[in-house]
C-alpha cells in the first residue's frame, strides 16, 4: 500500500529457494509511473545472507572482546587470569580442555589445563598426550588448527614459551578465520598473564633470596627460622644460629676491589652449602655475614663441632683467576631456647656472640651468654651495627624546613640523618650518633649526609630558586684532614653555590678546640660557605670567642625556645642572645619552635628565622619536594 500510494520502501522477509531453504531478503518497493499515474510497482529482491553472517560474526567478535577484556581488567592473580582466559577458550571452541604447555624446559610441563566450567586439576591422560603429541610435532608462529585440536604458540620477552592448546573438539565444529584470530587474541591475553606471574615470582625471590649468591636473605633467613622455631617444642628440639663473618674482608674488598670481593663471597658460599646442606640452612645476611640455622641442634658439643666445620671450611685456599686468597672467620653461637625464645632475638644473640668470637681473635667461635650484654660490648656490637648499616645503605636524609619568621616563607633546610634499621624502623640519630662518633665512623656518615644533601638541595635550587641548607659537622669531622676537600668536592658535584651551603658546629665541639675550629672556619669562609654556631649558651663559651669565630649565624637552642611563655630566665637569655647576634651581624635560628606564641615573641625581639615542629617536622625528601611545590606561607 505504501508503493501504490507513491512512497517507495523496504523490509526484510524470508523466502524459500527452490530446494525450500530458508533465504534471509531485503524488499524494496518502488512505484512505476506513467506521468502522474502509478500504473505498478517494481519490487527488488535481494539475497542478505552474507551480510547478515558478516553482522552476526562481528557481534559475536565484540562480544568475545568484551569478555577477553573483562577478563584483563578483573583478574588479580595470574593462574587465576590463565584459567579464565582458558574458561572461556573452551567456550568459545566448544572444547573440552584448554592447556597451557610450557616448553621451555627440556621437558614440557603441563602450567594450568581447564575446562568451560573451571580449573580442571584431574587432566584427562588422553589429552594430555594429545597435547604433548601437538607440542613435539611443533607449532610456528601462526595458530594450528586441526579435526581434533586448536594450538597456538606463547612466547614471553621475544622467546617461545610454549604454546595453549584447545582439544576435544566438537565435531560439527567449523573453525573460521575469526576464530583464528581470537585464538591469537587469547594467546596474547595467556602471555600477560604468565609475564605477570614470572614478575611475582622474581618479586618475591628478589625479597628472600640473595642476588649475589642465591642463597636466602636475612628476610628469608628469618622467616624459616621463625617456623623452625615455633615447630621446635613438638619435635623437642634445640634450634641454633651460628652466625658468622669473615675477619677483616674489607681489607679485601679495598686491596683488590669489589668484583673479586664478591666472587669470593659467591664461591664461599657454594662452598658451606654444599658441605651443610643436610644440616641445616645456609644464609647471607648481608656484606660478609652468614647464618646457619641448625634444625636439631643437639648438644653444645655438636655445635662445637659444626663450627670447627666451618671455620676449616673458610680457611681452605679459594682460587679465583688463578688467585689464590685465603679467609678466616669468626663464628657466635644462640641456642634457643635457651638464648632465645624468637628469630629476632636468636639472631641478635648469634651476631653478640660473634662480635666477642672477634674481640678474641681470628677464627673463633664463642656461645652466647647473658653476661655479653655489658655495656661495652653493646657497644662494640651498635658499632658493627652501624659499619653494616652504611654498607647496606640504611641511613636516610631527612630535612627539616627553616622559616623566614616575616613573610612565613620557607628558605631553607637543615639535613638531618635518621636510620632505616630493617627491624627497629626509624632511629632517631641521638641513639646512634654517640656511638658513630666514639668508633669514628661519623666521618664516613658525615660525608654521606653532606654529599646526599648537597646533591639534593642542588637539584631543589634548580626547580624552586636559592633554598639555603644547613649541614652539620661533627667532632671528628672538623679534625678530620680532608674534610675541606670533601666539602668543595660535594659542592662541585652537586653545583650547589656555596654560599647556600650552611655548615653548623656546636658550641662544644667549637670550643674542644678553639683554634682548629677558627682556621677550619675561616677556610669555609673563604670558599664561600656559611657557618653556624649551634646550641650557643648551653656551654661555657664567651662573647670574645664568638666574635673571634666570625661565625655567620647563630641557633637558638631549642631548650631556651621551650621556657617561652612560662620560664622568664629562658625569655631573657633568648632576648639576650639574639639581641648580642644582631650587634655582631650575625643572622638567627631558633631551634625546636612548637607555637605561636613562642614564634610570635621571636619576631618581636627579632630573630629572623625558626626552625620547628609548628612547621614542619623532619620530612624525607619526597615530602620536602611536595611541600616546595606547594609554597605554603606559615603565618600567625
Amino acid at each position: 500500500s505504501t508503493a501504490i500510494s507513491g512512497e517507495g520502501c523496504s523490509f526484510a522477509l524470508e523466502g524459500y529457494r527452490i530446494d525450500g531453504s530458508v533465504v534471509p531478503l531485503d524488499i524494496t518497493l518502488v512505484p512505476q509511473l506513467s506521468g502522474d499515474t502509478i500504473v505498478g510497482v517494481y519490487a527488488i529482491l535481494q539475497d542478505i545472507t552474507l551480510r547478515l553472517d558478516a553482522q552476526e560474526r562481528a557481534r559475536v567478535q565484540a562480544q568475545r572482546l568484551r569478555d577477553l577484556y573483562a577478563i584483563a581488567s578483573a583478574v588479580g592473580e595470574p593462574l587465576a587470569g590463565i584459567v579464565e582466559a582458558l574458561r572461556l577458550g573452551c567456550r568459545v571452541f566448544e572444547a573440552e580442555i584448554g592447556i597451557v604447555i610450557d616448553t621451555s624446559g627440556r621437558t614440557p610441563k603441563i602450567e594450568a589445563s581447564a575446562n568451560a566450567n573451571g580449573r580442571d586439576e584431574d587432566l584427562d591422560p588422553t589429552l594430555a598426550a594429545l597435547a604433548q603429541r601437538i607440542v613435539a610435532a611443533g607449532i610456528d608462529a601462526s595458530p594450528l588448527i586441526t579435526p581434533e585440536a586448536l594450538a597456538v604458540p606463547i612466547e614471553i620477552a621475544g622467546e617461545r614459551f610454549g604454546a595453549a592448546i584447545f582439544s576435544g573438539i566438537s565435531k560439527s565444529r567449523t573453525f573460521t578465520e575469526t576464530d583464528a584470530e581470537f585464538l591469537g587474541l587469547i594467546a596474547t591475553l595467556l602471555q600477560s598473564f604468565i609475564e605477570r606471574g614470572r614478575v611475582r615470582v622474581h618479586l618475591q625471590r628478589m625479597a628472600y633470596v640473595d642476588v649475589l649468591t642465591g642463597l636466602p636473605n636475612a628476610s628469608g633467613f628469618r622467616d624459616r627460622l621463625r617456623l623452625a622455631i615455633e615447630a621446635a617444642p613438638l619435635r623437642m628440639q634445640r634450634v641454633a644460629v651460628l652466625f658468622f663473618g669473615l675477619d677483616c674482608f674489607k681489607d679485601i674488598n679495598e686491596t683488590l676491589g669489589h668484583r673479586l670481593g664478591d666472587r669470593l663471597l659467591q664461591a664461599l658460599g657454594t662452598r658451606i652449602d654444599a658441605l651443610f646442606s643436610r644440616v641445616g640452612i645456609l644464609a647471607r645476611m648481608g656484606g660478609d655475614e652468614f647464618a646457619i640455622m641448625v634444625l636439631d641442634a643437639g648438644t653444645n658439643d655438636r655445635l662445637r663441632d659444626l663450627a670447627e666445620q666451618i671455620i676449616a671450611a673458610v680457611e681452605e685456599p679459594f682460587s679465583i683467576d688463578d688467585f689464590e686468597q685465603f679467609l678466616s672467620a669468626s663464628i657466635g653461637i644462640a641456642v634457643y631456647p635457651e638464648d632465645g625464645t624468637d628469630g629476632d632475638s636468636l639472631v641478635k644473640n648469634a651476631d653478640i656472640a660473634m662480635s666477642r668470637a672477634k674481640d678474641r681473635g681470628r677464627g673463633g667461635y664463642y656461645f652466647y651468654n647473658a653476661t655479653l650484654e655489658s655495656p661495652i660490648l653493646m657497644r662494640l656490637s651498635q658499632e658493627r651495627l652501624l659499619r653494616r648499616a652504611l654498607e647496606r645503605n640504611e641511613f636516610l636524609v631527612y630535612y627539616q624546613p627553616q622559616i623566614d619568621l616575616t613573610d612565613g616563607t620557607i628558605v631553607g633546610l637543615e639535613a638531618l640523618v635518621r636510620w632505616n634499621h630493617p627491624e627497629s624502623g626509624l632511629i632517631e640519630p641521638g641513639h646512634f650518633i654517640p656511638s658513630a662518633e666514639i668508633s669514628g665512623l661519623i666521618v664516613h656518615l658525615g660525608r654521606w649526609v653532606l654529599e646526599t644533601a648537597t646533591m639534593q638541595a642542588g637539584a631543589w635550587v634548580r626547580r624552586f630558586g636559592p633554598l639555603r641548607l644547613a649541614v652539620n659537622l661533627s667532632a671528628r669531622q672538623l679534625h678530620h684532614r680532608h674534610l675541606r676537600q670533601e666539602i668543595l668536592g660535594a659542592l662541585d658535584a652537586s653545583g650547589l653555590d656555596p654560599v647556600l651551603l650552611e655548615l653548623e658546629i656546636t658550641e662544644s665541639v667549637a670550643m674542644s678546640d678553639v683554634e682548629q675550629a677558627i682556621a677550619i672556619v675561616r677556610e669555609m669562609k673563604g670558599a664561600g660557605v656559611r657557618m653556624a654556631i649551634d646550641d650557643f649558651g648551653t656551654g661555657y663559651s664567651s662573647l670574645a670567642y664568638l666574635r673571634r669565630f666570625a661565625f655567620d649565624v647563630l641557633k637558638i637552642d631549642g631548650s631556651f625556645v621551650d621556657g617561652i611563655g612560662h620560664e622568664r630566665e629562658d625569655e631573657t637569655i633568648v632576648k639576650t642572645l639574639v639581641g648580642m647576634a644582631n650587634s655582631l651581624g650575625l643572622e638567627t635560628v631558633a631551634e625546636c619552635v612548637e607555637r605561636n606564641d613562642q614564634a610570635l615573641f621571636l619576631r618581636d625581639y627579632g630573630c629572623r628565622f625558626a626552625q620547628g615542629f609548628l612547621y614542619a617536622p623532619p620530612l624525607p625528601a619526597a615530602e620536602i619536594e611536595a611541600l616546595l611545590q606547594s609554597m605554603p606561607s606559615f603565618h600567625f
